[in-house]
């Protein structure tokens, strides 16, 4: 469990950039209820209560076609 939480620190430390990001997204997502896709403008509705996994996945998601 040690290694666990030490690769897990190492991880975000790595990529602090992206999780304020997310943790950015994440708020705005609680606070309006959607999110828009910087790509297409396209907005999704995830809920005031969304999964941290949905928000982040969401720039992913969105920039594919439909």
């Amino acid at each position: 469990m040690r290694d666990v939480i030490r690769m897990h620190d190492m991880v975000r430390q790595e990529f602090a950039d992206y999780f304020r990001y997310v943790e950015r997204n994440k708020r705005q997502v609680d606070k309006d209820g959607f999110m828009r896709c910087a790509l297409s403008g396209r907005i999704s509705w995830l809920g005031w209560h969304a999964g941290i996994s949905d928000v982040a996945n969401r720039p992913i998601q969105g920039g594919l076609r439909p």
